[in-house]
């Protein structure tokens, strides 16, 4: 089965939960323990490896009901399946065309207020309802929260971001986020540290949102 994600979706998933068993929040650690049966297959997240939960795993990111043709006889696996019958007396063109007309009056019927986000993965772990996650955003938000923030306690203000800055030049070897660069087609250093706030504010937020059940939820 394909899966519903690509794999590094879920590898954040499993990281910002690692820092939520971190956190000495008493509304994460309340979480964690509401959300402990959810998370149960994922073993011990404190103390593992993202490819250990990721071997034992794998079907639960999987999709359960995919695209098949049904023998003579056979049931659908989805109960929700929408079932066509596709008489081959036409040409593929023409087939394709009546049978994507079908879809998309299902769809408008099933999800009236879905837009243009119409993917809902049928795999047990998947992200928020209607989220599109930008894997790179969210990850420099954990970088940032994680990897600065949260080691560097006493820094604030532009110390905390030349340290940011020192992480991802030194250490990393990546290219600074832009919204995190002084000047940077932005209107001068303020934005920055503005943006640097944003970004940690936002990780804490989807590190409760993770506590909770749910990735990335609202930030």
């Amino acid at each position: 089965m394909p899966l519903s994600y690509k794999r590094e979706l879920y590898r954040l998933w499993f990281e910002y939960l690692q820092v939520a068993h971190q956190s000495k929040n008493p509304a994460v650690k309340v979480a964690l323990e509401q959300s402990a049966n959810f998370y149960a297959p994922w073993g011990d997240v404190a103390s593992s490896s993202f490819e250990i939960c990721w071997r034992r795993n794998i079907h639960s990111f999987q999709e359960k009901f995919m695209v098949r043709s049904l023998k003579k006889g056979e049931l659908p696996n989805d109960p929700d399946a929408l079932i066509v019958e596709i008489p081959l007396v036409l040409s593929p063109t023409t087939l394709s065309r009546q049978v994507r007309k079908i879809i998309q009056e299902a769809f408008a019927r099933n999800y009236p207020t879905a837009g243009k986000a119409k993917k809902a993965p049928s795999s047990f772990y998947k992200p928020t309802a209607g989220s599109e996650p930008k894997l790179a955003a969210l990850q420099d938000m954990l970088t940032v929260y994680r990897d600065v923030y949260l080691k560097n306690p006493a820094l604030r203000g532009s110390n905390l971001l030349n340290a940011v800055h020192e992480l991802y030049k030194n250490e990393l070897k990546k290219r600074i986020p832009i919204a995190l660069i002084r000047g940077g087609g932005y209107s001068g250093p303020e934005r920055a540290l503005r943006n640097l706030s944003r970004y940690i504010q936002k990780a804490e937020k989807i590190m409760i949102n993770v506590a909770n059940g749910s990735f990335p939820g609202e930030h």
